[in-house]
Formats: structure tokens, sequence, C-alpha cells
């Protein structure tokens, strides 16, 4: 059982540089890494410290979809990363211009997937762009996808979560996995110019 989420930037469409992938996961009944059901939900829960006037809502949903795809696994393993954006376009560490970030969260096993789910919170502004179920190589596979807006997406945090479980001949294992999408407000111009001439004078 394995997982990842699968990360491309786009600029009028046109997919920019390589894609990133994070969170790769690869879940055996033998990983180091795997984790209990109650440590699971309590990193969900820590991932979501930022919806703390909301969480109290959220909780039983995202549980519940958890719930579906994990309780009863012999064995789990959760991933955790951060993705840092710049609101109206552009990617903290990377030179590029872009306008849209596609976030997939892709799972995939050589048996059979029981439930999956993926999804964003807050969820406004990020199109959906559906989920898909399909068998390649003989592997079983699911994908997600989301489309953040840069250009429109106001500066906060976004939380794309994702897991997936599979019915093995021996044991059930299954992968989660939560990206914390950070958009930061951009500073005009005008003020980078503003700053660069106080420390311009002062030398």
């Amino acid at each position: 059982m394995r997982s990842q989420m699968f990360i491309t930037f786009h600029r009028e469409s046109n997919q920019i540089g390589p894609p990133l992938i994070l969170n790769g996961a690869d879940a055996h009944p033998d990983v180091t890494d795997a984790i209990s059901w109650d440590a699971l939900i309590n990193t969900v829960a820590a991932v979501y410290h930022g919806f703390t006037g909301q969480w109290a809502g959220l909780k039983d949903d995202i549980t519940k979809l958890y719930e579906n795809a994990l309780k009863e696994k012999n064995q789990m393993v959760n991933k955790n990363n951060q993705l840092e954006l710049l609101e109206g376009g552009g990617i903290v560490g990377r030179n590029e211009q872009v306008d849209e970030a596609r976030i997939l969260f892709q799972a995939w096993s050589e048996d059979d997937l029981t439930s999956s789910f993926a999804r964003v919170d807050p969820s406004d502004q990020i199109q959906d762009l559906g989920e898909k179920r399909y068998r390649k190589n003989d592997e079983n596979w699911y994908e997600h996808g989301f489309s953040f807006p840069l250009k429109n997406l106001r500066a906060g945090e976004y939380i794309v979560s994702g897991a997936s479980g599979d019915d093995g001949w021996f044991f059930d294992v299954g992968v989660s996995s939560q990206l914390n999408v950070v958009v930061k407000p951009r500073v005009p111009d005008t003020i980078n110019r503003a700053v660069l001439g106080i420390f311009g004078r002062a030398a």
C-alpha cells in the first residue's frame, strides 16, 4: 500500500517546472513508522490546530472519514508536510510565477482498495477536480485532485487530507496524508522599495 501528494504548478493551464512529490508512504505490515488509531486521530487534530473555532464541527465528519478508510487495519502509516505558496501566484523557494497549484492525493495497492477519501479545509475557494478509481500495472489506484487558484486565493492555511486502505490476503494496511498548504501574503513592491530605501539611507 503506497500513497503520495503529487503537486504540479501551472500558468495559463500550462505546467511550469517539474512536479513536486510530498508525503511519499510505502506501508507494509513490518514498517517501523506505523501508528495506532488513537495516535492517528491525535495527529489529525494537531494538524487542524488552526481550525479551533471550526474543529468541533469538523471533528466528527473528519474522524468518520478516517474511520471508514483506516479503522481495523493491521498497520497504518501517516505522513505530514507543508507547502508554502504566495498570494497572487508563486512558490516559496522557487522562482516560477504561477497562477494555479494542482494537488493530487494518490494511493495504490496490489490488493483491493477499501474506502478512500481526500478533502480540503476550508474548501470554499478550492476547485474539486474529482476522484478516480482505476487499475494500472496490476495495481488498484485511487486519485482525488484539487485546484488552488492562486490569483484569487486569500492568504491563509488550507489542509489537504487523504487516506486509503487495502484488503490484503494476510494483513490489511492503510495510509493517511495531511498537507498543510500555507498561502503567504505577498508584500507589495511599493513596500519593498520603501524598506530598501530606509535601509539604503541608514547605510
